[in-house]
């Protein structure tokens, strides 16, 4: 089961030229029916077997060249630039991960999320199309922070560990933002709160949780209110269960 490398002649689709491509191979046994242009994995226990991919963000080996049944051998690619079958609309240069489906499709950006590349798409591509990958397997972490809007509609927001860290803001509202921070967090828990209406964000912590402002530690259960445009609090869970600023700017009011 020696890889090789040479060049391969593959179909065209309707709008890209895949005919040409440089792969490198091996083959594995099916573990399951595989379907041509396909993302696949090497099983964990048995690696002499492959079977199709079928989980989002999954770890990915190669793709299939072509059908075979379960338990027949097939050719997997494994290396160099080839095509595969893409899952939604794919721009020329996008990063790719698998769907749950075995197709490729552009990876996200969310904070604390890793992505499991496969490579670089060479060409566009549309939903069910081949796209040409240049196949580059690589860990790559999201960095984009989720900014979530809400309003005195929703009010109150009940937040929890899930939402660690999120940006909330008040943009739109037309009255008080209360948000309800989770009770007793973990350490570490973070979240930011950014003021883009002149209204007033209210963080409501647990009954037995304070909230580190204005130089001091408040009373457990007491809020903390600010209210002018552009003022944000950034605060963090400590080993005690409380919430202390990591950044801040504004004035801030405590529940009396």
């Amino acid at each position: 089961m020696a890889a090789t490398e040479e060049e391969t002649h593959m179909p065209t689709s309707s709008t890209k030229f895949l005919d040409v491509l440089v792969a490198e191979r091996m083959s594995r046994t099916a573990n399951g029916a595989v379907t041509a242009y396909l993302l696949v994995a090497i099983d964990d226990t048995d690696h002499t077997k492959a079977a199709l991919v079928a989980a989002a963000n999954a770890n990915c080996h190669g793709v299939a060249e072509a059908d075979a049944a379960d338990g027949k051998e097939f050719a997997m690619v494994t290396g160099g630039r080839f095509a595969v079958r893409a899952g939604d609309t794919i721009a020329k240069g996008d990063k790719l991960v698998s769907d749950a489906n075995g197709k490729a499709v552009p990876r996200g950006n969310a904070a604390g999320t890793t992505y499991n590349v496969i490579g670089e798409a060479l060409t566009a591509a549309a939903a069910d199309e081949l796209v040409t990958v240049d196949w580059a397997p690589q860990e790559v972490a999201g960095t984009a922070e989720d900014v979530v809007t809400k309003t005195q509609a929703d009010s109150p927001v009940a937040l929890t560990a899930a939402d660690h860290g999120k940006t909330f803001t008040n943009k739109g509202a037309t009255d008080t933002v209360e948000f309800d921070l989770p009770a007793a967090p973990a350490e570490g828990i973070c979240l930011r709160f950014v003021a883009l209406a002149a209204q007033a964000i209210r963080l409501d912590p647990g009954a037995s949780d304070g909230i580190y402002i204005n130089g001091a530690k408040q009373t457990d259960g007491l809020y903390v209110d600010f209210d002018a445009v552009n003022e944000y609090l950034e605060i963090v869970a400590n080993e005690d269960g409380d919430w202390i600023p990591v950044a801040k700017s504004g004035t801030f009011t405590v529940e009396t």
